[in-house]
């Protein structure tokens, strides 16, 4: 185990295998406000709708052959009835976290019932869904009435007539919401429309401005969007469709939208940058998940993790990084390629006790966080021993010099399930402790939401049933539903230990609503300092001459070491070392010591990071 210095880490860009994989960066003109909109002025027009058609819905973000699809369906069923027992869930070493609070949320509003959630320090909680948006108190009593996408412009941005994937997400620095949503599937009208609160208060005033879905003016529109915020920036990624093809047949490329968020919150001109053509081999890589920071936003780097989710099965993860931030002016996007020691592939489709079928999509990342200078992220598999919709969940350490992804599946006997989120769910440093939240369902089992957490020691425990479902769902004149093309999740940053999650679950008349949850840790050893060094990391302890721990630094700066008694007086100052980022290995000698209890302590800008106890012996 580690002690952790601080909550942030500065990694050098990384290096390696680049020659391969090329990218362009643009940075257009600065993007004006084209609405300034007050949340509590809007007329209340919850069952205001008109995207959902019964002759077009939403496109399936697949990249798979229909043909790999059947197969992958036929071969499941095959082993349906000889599925082995859930390998995965390791012996609790931790009590596991509790639900504190369950309420519905969101109505069925068109489909897939696309689920985002955000809370605030203060416990405002902003809900969206396809294609309408909820605010709530911690209580789960309505802050705002029920809004549309398409009316919360007001038509200041001209007609919203087919708005899909919204996403909404807190900043824990600027204690404020950013809320982006699509409108237009096709390139004569795709944008990406983003809205900055303008104070902490989402019922109040946001400005909102509108992105490009076709800058390229190639007949291509922007699909699929997940966010990200490092300390300074906001990042979009997204897909570019061509018109009038499938996914499959369409897909032209993956783009990054970098935008300097202090814009928005200062209500001016955004200052902006994408970046485009991003190819291995003279293909494009597509899907590109952004990484959010776990108990914090990262910075000044950022990263983006791909797979190539269309294969029946592949072991590649590519590893994106954008170096800096949009007003350094130096931000560069390079791409790393890790293999994984587990491969991925598209899932099969899910089984409702209806006898419908739920869409399962293909293998992307759909959430991605980092903490203490490891990426944690998940998305949809199959697992190949089982032939199950299951949960890819990865890990990539050592982001410099040499990242390593070693992955394993989240799967069970009785339960399939897709679309998982991931957030931090720890005390800070050594503690690894995590929430993934997913869809479930089986052909028992209504359609509904779960989560599994993973302690401080890596261990996954038993799933947590989060909200059952009270029937299957069917909206639509097909054998095959939409399952909802992700779940939300957002820790409390201001509340150690919690987690707050959104997913849908069936209803009693075929619809999926949505349910907002609070899910608390019971860790008993919580605590922002993370895991202690005199139980983990000091050896020997006591010590009668040399004493050995390990440490992790995460901001390189100046440290000044010392040795001080319990009452705080400094015996001996050990060394003041520049360091960079990374694991150390720390020895000093003790032998001049009088038996008893002392303290070494690590100091850097005049703030006391590191005071552990230590033990001498004779």
């Amino acid at each position: 185990m580690k002690h952790v210095f601080s909550l942030f880490t500065l990694l050098i860009a990384l290096t390696g295998v680049k020659a391969q994989v090329t990218s362009r960066e643009v940075t257009p003109e600065p993007i004006v406000p084209f609405a300034e909109i007050n949340f509590s002025t809007l007329p209340d027009n919850w069952l205001f709708s008109i995207e959902f058609q019964t002759d077009k819905v939403f496109p399936e973000p697949q990249g798979y052959s229909k043909e790999l699809k059947s197969a992958i369906d036929k071969q499941r069923l095959m082993h349906l009835m000889n599925r082995a027992k859930n390998k995965t869930t390791s012996v609790n070493t931790v009590t596991a976290p509790s639900v504190d609070k369950v309420f519905t949320a969101n109505g069925s509003n068109g489909t897939p019932n696309d689920n985002s959630v955000a809370i605030s320090n203060g416990g405002k909680i902003v809900s969206v869904v396809n294609t309408n948006v909820r605010m709530y108190d911690e209580t789960g009593a309505s802050i705002n009435t029920y809004k549309s996408l398409a009316a919360i412009t007001t038509n200041q941005l001209g007609t919203l007539n087919r708005t899909f994937d919204p996403r909404i997400i807190y900043d824990p620095m600027a204690d404020r919401f950013i809320m982006i949503f699509l409108q237009g599937d096709s390139s004569n009208d795709s944008r990406i429309v983003i809205g900055f609160s303008q104070s902490n208060d989402p019922a109040s005033t946001w400005k909102f401005y509108s992105l490009e879905g076709n800058r390229w003016g190639n007949g291509t529109w922007f699909d699929y969007p997940i966010v990200s915020i490092s300390k300074k920036d906001l990042f979009v990624t997204g897909n570019l469709l061509q018109d009038g093809k499938s996914w499959q047949e369409g897909f032209k490329q993956s783009i990054i939208w970098q935008v300097k968020k202090q814009d928005g919150y200062d209500g001016i001109a955004l200052s902006s940058k994408y970046y485009d053509s991003i190819v291995y081999n003279g293909r494009p890589i597509w899907s590109i998940c952004a990484v959010q920071g776990g108990s914090q936003p990262w910075g000044p780097e950022t990263y983006f993790i791909s797979l190539r989710p269309g294969d029946a099965s592949n072991d590649t993860v590519f590893l994106h990084t954008v170096s800096n931030t949009l007003e350094s002016g130096s931000s560069k996007l390079s791409t790393r390629i890790l293999k994984s020691n587990k491969p991925y592939g598209v899932p099969p489709s899910a089984i409702q006790p209806s006898g419908q079928y739920l869409q399962t999509n293909d293998a992307r990342t759909l959430s991605a966080i980092i903490e203490s200078g490891t990426i944690y992220f998940v998305g949809n598999t199959i697992e190949p021993v089982n032939f199950s919709p299951s949960v890819y969940f990865g890990k990539i350490t050592g982001l410099y010099p040499s990242p390593q992804v070693t992955a394993q599946y989240i799967s069970y006997d009785t339960l399939d399930i897709g679309y998982p989120s991931i957030a931090y769910m720890g005390g800070g440093g050594a503690d690894k402790s995590l929430l993934i939240t997913f869809s479930h369902v089986s052909q028992q089992r209504q359609p509904g939401t779960s989560a599994v957490y993973i302690d401080r020691y890596g261990a996954i425990h038993s799933y947590i049933r989060i909200r059952e479902g009270d029937g299957s769902i069917n909206l639509l004149a097909d054998s095959m539903e939409r399952w909802g093309d992700y779940t939300g999740i957002q820790r409390k940053y201001n509340e150690q230990g919690v987690v707050w999650v959104s997913g849908s679950y069936g209803n009693t008349i075929s619809q999926h609503p949505t349910a907002i949850a609070k899910i608390k840790a019971n860790d008993t050893q919580l605590s922002s300092k993370g895991l202690t060094l005199s139980e983990l990391n000091v050896f020997p302890n006591p010590a009668s001459q040399l004493i050995y721990l390990t440490i992790q630094v995460e901001t390189p700066g100046l440290y000044v070491f010392s040795v001080t008694d319990m009452s705080g007086r400094e015996l001996k100052k050990l060394q003041e070392l520049k360091l960079p980022g990374g694991n150390y290995k720390v020895s000093f000698d003790v032998s001049q010591l009088s038996a008893g209890s002392y303290i070494l302590k690590a100091v850097t800008n005049n703030e006391q990071i590191l005071s552990q106890k230590f033990l001498v012996g004779r």
